[in-house]
């Protein structure tokens, strides 16, 4: 019997990562259509603005955030917090967030922040909630980690991807 290689089913899961992301990105555009047009919007933004929000939100994240040492693409937040945030889609894709202590609420503090920006800039924010791969990493489980993400107003699909609204604020 024949053994798949382990590359390539890494390459497959992370392919199929991607696409549910890919998958609830169209989900947001449509409802984000829908709510302008339920809303009886005069004129509908067009796309090239839409994704100059997103531009102009990872501008101000970059400002707001230094470089990490050690992995191309992470930004340091007060130097407390280890974030990764790209555009995706015209979206936000919050890749990581990880502190350096757990459990004092600075990753809560730098989440704050960030939906914050995300939401000045009228920019939806995307990710998926969960360990890739049954790596073993240090911080919360899956559902603690889901749970933290609930509690700051995410909405999640079936597979783990989760969307922070920009319209919607959570109460403390």
């Amino acid at each position: 019997m024949e053994t798949l290689n382990p590359d390539f089913v890494v390459w497959c899961l992370l392919l199929a990562r991607d696409l549910a992301l890919a998958t609830l990105s169209v989900t947001i555009n449509w409802q984000l259509f829908d709510v302008m047009r339920r809303l009886g919007a005069e004129k509908e933004e067009s796309t090239m603005t839409h994704f100059q929000r997103v531009k102009a939100f990872l501008k101000e994240y970059r400002a707001a955030t230094v470089p990490f040492a050690d992995k191309p693409g992470w930004r340091e937040w007060r130097g407390e917090v280890a974030l990764e945030v790209t555009g995706y889609y015209g979206h936000a894709y919050l890749r990581h967030i990880q502190a350096k202590e757990m459990g004092r609420g600075a990753g809560t503090a730098a989440l704050r922040w960030l939906l914050g920006l995300a939401r000045a800039h009228a920019v939806a924010v995307i990710g998926y909630a969960g360990k890739f791969l049954g790596r073993k990493a240090p911080g919360p489980g899956v559902t603690q980690l889901r749970r933290w993400y609930r509690k700051h107003g995410a909405r999640f699909d079936r597979h783990g991807a989760f969307v922070f609204w920009p319209s919607e604020e959570v109460e403390e």
